[in-house]
């Protein structure tokens, strides 16, 4: 990319952080991926790590900090008050002097999907989420309360669901289930006093945890009967996010469904769309195409605008 001025739009989650960098004048995006940002979820050295990660990328690509025109973040645990004040002291240590804005990861992927930037959106990826906005600005959020107390319906979530009914079925409280030796298979164990060790191990990260989450489709594939009852229970809670937010703010009628879960097991998102649909047959309900990252930089706009008036 051309040394010109540019600006930056982070989408940061509790597993990966997708970067735009935009140069408005020579009309470039450029997309590439970083580790997590989220510090309800990790260390803030893992933070740190991440944010100069970013600043390696951007100096490989010949960009400096002072030709940085503005940045905007989308970060996963923006209910922690101290969050984005971390994130803002942080940039300007690494020698921005540029605006920077934070937003919540939910704010930044509504506005990546919905041009008018109101709407509803359901995430569910590592963590959970539903949030709206209206015409007027209001907001209205369900869920996102971390992981644990809450993120019902999340990776996460499941991945506690599927481990639990692990240790209940190997002994003798719950039903049997091939969810046993799928987690053994992919974590390389043979007994449950290592999967005890493996969950347990002071360096394990709610990330590494969350990706058990992926086995609940392979399971329910083979019409496992603990596992389709995850999934329907995890549909439950989605749509229970959704409605909470419906109640408060009924004249919006856009969804957006986004985030992994959501997106890779067609199982439960198949079941959250039947019920919604029986309860709002007149509602737009469609997927996430959009980055987050293109979102921030569309909310960094609208905030610029709004500043020149």
């Amino acid at each position: 990319m051309e040394r010109n001025k540019y600006q930056i739009g982070l989408d940061g989650g509790g597993t990966g952080t997708q970067v735009c960098v935009r140069c408005p004048s020579c009309e470039k995006e450029e997309f590439f991926v970083l580790g997590p940002l989220n510090l309800n979820g990790q260390t803030k050295e893992k933070t740190r790590q991440t944010l100069r990660q970013l600043q390696e990328e951007l100096h490989k690509r010949q960009l400096s900090e002072e030709d940085c025109t503005g940045i905007a973040m989308g970060a996963a645990g923006i209910s922690n008050p101290d969050t984005k004040k971390f994130l803002t002291v942080q940039m300007e240590k690494m020698g921005f002097s540029c605006p920077v804005l934070v937003y919540g990861d939910h704010e930044t992927a509504l506005a990546a999907e919905l041009e008018s930037c109101h709407g509803v959106i359901l995430i569910s990826g590592t963590g959970s989420i539903c949030y709206g906005i209206d015409r007027q600005g209001n907001q209205v959020r369900t869920g996102g309360w971390g992981h644990l107390i809450d993120d019902r319906g999340s990776g996460y979530a499941i991945a506690v669901d599927i481990l639990s009914s692990v240790v209940q079925a190997w002994d003798g409280r719950g039903e049997q289930t091939i969810l046993t030796e799928l987690v053994f298979e992919q974590l390389g164990i043979k007994e449950l006093t290592e999967l005890i060790h493996y969950i347990y191990a002071p360096e394990r990260s709610k990330k590494e945890i969350a990706s058990l989450a992926a086995l609940i489709g392979k399971a329910g594939e083979q019409k496992d009967a603990v596992a389709l009852n995850i999934q329907e229970r995890t549909a439950d809670a989605l749509y229970e996010m959704v409605q909470a937010v419906h109640k408060k703010m009924p004249a919006e009628k856009e969804l957006v469904l986004a985030g992994s879960v959501l997106k890779n097991n067609q199982r439960i998102q198949s079941s959250l769309i039947e019920k919604l649909n029986m309860e709002h047959p007149q509602w737009s309900i469609r997927t996430a195409q959009h980055s987050a990252a293109t979102g921030a930089l569309r909310l960094l706009d609208r905030t610029e605008r709004q500043e020149r008036i």
